[in-house]
């Protein structure tokens, strides 16, 4: 694949806005127009990986995964775009950033999800060849062979993914960007408990397929998992859901598994692009130190998910990070 500069991706930038320690680009492929929003945490002229950036990247992480999911559960979804940024415009200052900074963060933001562009010499650019590129684990292989593609099935999952978010009585900005995404309304300015009455029994039992009825708890277990920490409200909608779609215990956990492991091993590959970027741009960061930060930071994560060890080392190794 051609290598990755800021200045090959720059006509694919179509916007960014700061928040806190991350931004928020929004690229469009100039070949088929397809809109991708990618959170990338802030790449400063001398990074190391510590606790606050652990924090901050954790976060872009997530909200890379549920965009990701996202567009696979609905490709044809258009992304609002905040601002028309211009990377070189003399106010990118006001983002309090250093011109080089930006541009780092841009390119690290694209490597996110460069797997799915490739280098296109008739438009001189990246551009975009599916999602189907991206397949290599059994959780997109079940996505991509069981798509979701009736719209009430759709509303239904986001009404899961709703009461599963809001099991605690609040949801993230995030979780409401991403919910809007689904049904197509603005979570932020309506009065959720009336738009978005809780799922019921009766209406889960209108899915007939049973392939749909899985991938639908598969993918509600997935976006759960990008909370890290799942607390027994949380538990006990996805065990109710699982019951109402009529689907056995044993295939239950295996879609919970399934999940699990995806969510795992996009953390991982997110974590160990953004090492190899740091060290790129500062040959004279203690790479060692920054590998074992990550290593350590995945293998917490695997155990907050309810994934042992071993899990985390296969995965780790999986991608040739682990010592």
């Amino acid at each position: 694949m051609k290598n990755v500069t800021y200045e090959n991706i720059k006509p694919l930038v179509d916007g960014f806005h700061r928040e806190n320690q991350n931004l928020i680009c929004q690229f469009r492929c100039p070949k088929t127009g397809e809109n991708f929003s990618v959170m990338s945490t802030i790449i400063q002229n001398t990074q190391t990986f510590d606790e606050a950036f652990l924090k901050s990247n954790s976060n872009s992480i997530f909200y890379n995964i549920r965009a990701s999911l996202s567009r696979k559960l609905k490709p044809s979804k258009k992304i609002v775009v905040h601002e028309k940024s211009d990377p070189d415009d003399e106010h990118f200052f006001l983002l309090d950033m250093k011109n080089s900074e930006l541009q780092n963060t841009i390119v690290n933001a694209f490597e996110q999800i460069s797997p799915l562009f490739a280098w296109d010499d008739n438009h001189t650019s990246f551009t975009y060849m599916g999602e189907q590129a991206s397949i290599v684990n059994r959780f997109d292989t079940m996505l991509n062979d069981n798509p979701i593609e009736d719209e009430h099935h759709l509303e239904l999952l986001s009404r899961m993914l709703f009461s599963i978010a809001f099991a605690d009585g609040k949801i993230t900005i995030e979780e409401e960007d991403f919910l809007s995404g689904f049904l197509d309304i603005d979570l932020h300015s309506i009065d959720k408990g009336i738009v978005l009455k809780p799922v019921s029994k009766e209406e889960l039992e209108t899915v007939g397929d049973i392939k749909t009825r899985e991938t639908m708890l598969m993918t509600a277990w997935a976006i759960a998992f990008t909370d890290e920490h799942l607390d027994s409200n949380e538990i006990e909608n996805l065990n109710r859901f699982a019951d109402w779609l009529t689907i056995p215990e044993t295939r239950k956990m295996e879609l919970k598994n399934l999940a699990q492991v995806y969510i795992l091993e996009n953390v991982a590959k997110q974590f160990n692009q953004t090492l190899n970027f740091v060290n790129d741009i500062d040959a004279k960061s203690d790479y060692s130190l920054s590998e074992r930060f990550a290593i350590d930071s995945v293998t917490r994560f695997a155990k907050n998910i309810g994934l042992d060890e071993m899990v985390a080392t296969k995965v780790l190794n999986d991608l040739k990070i682990q010592n």
